[in-house]
This record gives structure tokens, C-alpha cells and sequence, in this order.
């Protein structure tokens, strides 16, 4: 019997059925007064409902500490911190004895305790995450989890990570593309050619890897021209300088001498598939593509990466670069094209400013800003050189008068908005259209 048992009136033990904490905390408060209350008044009721609670939790806290101490897998823990007096008062041996021949051992699939418990656990709270709509439900991320048996086989065997990361990829594709068997997905990825890591050819890259490995110089096939002679040369220089079959059929096919309207549509998709135009010739695409020749692997410099600047979609894409970038945690990072054509890059930290910090009195009280709210985030984004592009958007209250801004070139907006698209913080003064910097 523990002190809160002693604690319950001798009345309410017999009478109403309360002997421990357990019995009343599963009662609310109103409940628990209604049963007690010809024996109780409200003040003791109080008392002794928040004692219940108190107790329980200190219950529910020695049963953590009881299991943790008892865990098999925590027993050769030393960083627990735990010294002499908390083992002794939290053995779970003192308390229910040694029964541990009456259960399973430790390291059974069947135990509590097992790395399978853990993962079944893990899946349960895991799968509630997020919708089942969701592409981040886990059993869209993770499919092989939900047909995975919990057998002592497979917590036994194990596994390595890339195994595994290969194994979700290749059932993933073949979900993807409705295929079989994964001889039929190596055979789409070899022909696969939208992206800058495929085609794949998987025959090839094995015996690619094992010749890299063991000869990478070929001189044991050089020094038996018998067998040398049985390989085309050709397959020889292709091998050596990372050109997949597929990749060596694309480089003897010729391009039109001119492209047209007809054709320009049909040889985009063959080569870059469904990657949107202006994501193809960002620099950042650009510059993560590499060329390998002769085991050597070459990268598109700066210097290079300007040539791309004057292609129209780049241009269009820097025109517009406000609306495809955005702060992220108050921070902008981003690269644009100046007057020079050089590529300038920029980080801007945002930081929230009184309006009073910012303007001088008269400016605030001439445009009546003191009547508006600031109603989206200010963003800054940088146009090239000193030149920046500000925009925010100020909304006046429908109860506030309408101010009168007519020696500025913009008008109000509709409901009383008033759009701000420049300001020039050294001079200090309202502008509308650009901003440039002190610099």
C-alpha cells in the first residue's frame, strides 16, 4: 500500500469504491465531486483529485524507470548516470522477482525488447505522420515496410543500407513504370537518357567497375593480341572513356542541320525528357553536369557558364527571378546576370524595422502610413549590379480615410492597398520603381 492509498477516507473506500489513484483519475473532476460530494466538500475533493493525479504520475514515472532498468538492451548502458541507490530502488527484481525463464529470451522476435517491438512501434506512430494522400506517408516513401515479415530470419540477417536503398528504388520504378521483373527496368534505364546519369547500362558498368578496379590500363588484354583482337576497338575506347552503349549510339546519330519549330519540340523530349526549359540551363544544372574522358572527369567552369547567359530563357528566367526565388528563413541566396553579362551573387538578410526607425516623421505623417498595416512580408531582390527591386504591400483599415499621394507617379490600389515597390533607405525618401544602393 502506498501513502496516497492511505490518504482516501475510509468512506470513500467503502462506500463509493475508490482505493488508489487509478480509480479516480479515470473520472473527470466533475464526475469524481459528484460521487463524492456527500462525503467531501469541494475544497477537499480539490485537494484530493490533484494529489491523485500527482500520484499517478509519479506511478507512470517509476514504471519507465522499473522497464528502462530492465530492458536487456540497456543493462551494459554507461551513460544512464545511474549509481547504486537508483538501481537498487528501481529493480525490477526487488519488485516482481526473476521470472525471466518464463518469457522468451531477449533476443527472440517474439520479445518485448527485440529490435522488431522497436520497428513495429516505430511503424505504428510513424504511418499517422502525415495523410495517406500524402506523398510523405510512409507507405509511399517506404512501401517494403509494410510487406516486410517480422520473422527471426530477418532480424537476424543483415543488410546493408545501399542493398536496401536499391531494393525501395527498383520497386519504386517498376511501380512507376508498370514493369515486371528488374530486367525489364534495366532495359528502360539504358535507354533512358533525360537526365545527366543516365542511360545506365548495367552490364556494362559492372564490367566497366571490374576493369577499373583490376586492369584499368588493359594491359593483360594488350599482352594476348589473340583476344584483343576478338574486341572492337571502338567498345575498348568507349569502356575507357565512360561511354555507355546506348550514350555511344546517341553520339553516331546526326542532329538536323537545322532545327525547326517541328522538330525542336520532339528533340528537347528525346534529351531532357520532362525537365522544364529554364530548369535545364540554370547555371546551378549547368554546373553540376560533368564530362569524363580518359578516366578524367571535367566540369563546366565560370567562365564557361557565361556562354549560357545570352540564351533566352536564362534571361527570362533573371527577369522574373522574384517570383521563382524566395527567403527562407529571412535569408535570400541567389545569382543574377548584370549589365556585363557576369554572373553576381547575393545574399540578402531580412530584419524587421520599426516604420519609424525607418522614414522620417514628415514622410509618415505626409503619406498617412500611421493608417496602414503592413499586409505581406517586404521582400528585396537584387536586379544586377547596385540595382535592387523592393516590393511590399501596405493595406489602409476600410474605417481610416484615404490619403492623398497625387505627387507620386503610382495610385492607391483598390480597398485602400498601397503597393510600394522602391524605397531608397540612404536618402530616405518614397520612391516608386528601383532601388540602388549606397555602393
Amino acid at each position: 500500500m502506498n501513502k496516497f492509498h492511505a490518504k482516501i477516507p475510509e468512506a470513500l473506500r467503502n462506500k463509493c469504491g475508490f482505493y488508489c489513484s487509478s480509480d479516480i483519475c479515470q473520472r473527470s473532476f466533475e464526475q469524481f465531486r459528484q460521487e463524492v460530494r456527500e462525503h467531501l466538500s469541494w475544497s477537499e475533493t480539490r485537494a484530493l483529485y490533484d494529489n491523485a493525479l500527482e500520484d499517478q504520475k509519479s506511478q507512470r514515472l517509476y514504471e519507465a524507470k522499473l522497464l528502462s532498468r530492465a530492458n536487456p538492451q540497456l543493462q551494459n548502458a554507461i551513460h544512464l548516470a545511474m549509481n547504486n541507490s537508483d538501481a537498487v530502488q528501481y529493480s525490477y527484481k526487488n519488485e516482481f522477482g526473476d521470472r525471466a525463464n518464463q518469457f522468451v529470451a531477449p533476443g527472440s522476435v517474439a520479445s518485448m525488447f527485440s529490435p522488431a517491438a522497436y520497428l513495429t512501434e516505430l511503424y505504428r506512430e510513424a504511418r499517422n505522420l502525415h495523410a495517406e494522400d500524402s506523398p510523405y506517408h510512409l507507405d509511399k516513401r517506404r512501401p517494403d515496410l509494410k510487406a516486410l515479415a517480422l520473422s527471426q530470419q530477418n532480424m537476424d540477417k543483415e543488410i546493408s543500407t545501399l542493398s536496401l536503398s536499391n531494393e525501395v528504388l527498383l520497386a519504386g520504378l517498376k511501380t512507376k513504370w508498370k514493369l515486371e521483373n528488374k530486367s525489364s527496368v534495366m532495359q528502360k534505364i539504358a535507354a533512358t537518357q533525360t537526365t545527366d546519369i543516365v542511360p545506365y547500362h548495367d552490364a556494362y558498368e559492372t564490367v566497366r567497375q571490374a576493369i577499373n578496379l583490376h586492369d584499368p590500363g588493359l594491359k593483360q588484354l594488350t599482352a594476348s593480341p589473340a583476344v584483343a583482337k576478338l574486341v572492337p576497338p571502338a567498345s575498348l575506347l568507349a569502356m575507357q572513356n565512360t561511354i555507355s552503349p546506348a550514350a555511344f549510339e546517341n553520339l553516331k546519330k546526326e542532329l538536323p542541320e537545322n532545327v525547326t519549330e517541328e522538330n525542336a519540340e520532339e528533340l528537347y523530349k528525346r534529351y531532357f525528357g520532362d525537365i522544364l526549359p529554364e530548369m535545364a540551363v540554370t547555371p546551378d544544372h549547368l554546373k553540376r553536369l560533368s564530362i569524363k574522358f580518359n578516366n578524367k572527369e571535367f566540369k563546366f567552369s565560370d567562365e564557361e557558364i557565361e556562354q549560357f547567359k545570352e540564351i533566352e530563357l536564362v534571361t527570362r528566367l533573371n527577369k522574373e527571378v522574384e517570383q521563382k526565388k524566395q527567403y527562407i528563413d529571412n535569408k535570400l541566396t541567389i545569382s543574377v546576370k548584370d549589365k556585363n553579362n557576369s554572373i553576381c551573387h547575393y545574399e540578402i538578410t531580412r530584419t524587421h524595422i520599426a516604420p519609424e526607425k525607418l522614414f522620417p516623421k514628415e514622410y509618415i505623417t505626409s503619406l498617412n502610413l500611421q493608417d496602414y498595416h503592413q499586409e505581406n512580408i517586404i521582400k528585396l531582390f537584387p536586379q544586377g549590379g547596385n540595382l535592387y527591386k523592393l516590393a511590399c504591400s501596405l493595406k489602409k483599415p476600410m474605417n481610416a480615410y484615404k490619403p492623398s499621394i497625387g505627387l507620386y507617379k503610382n495610385e492607391i490600389g483598390n480597398l485602400g492597398s498601397l503597393n510600394i515597390y522602391a524605397i531608397n533607405l540612404k536618402m530616405q525618401e518614397l520612391k516608386f520603381g528601383n532601388y540602388r544602393s549606397a555602393g
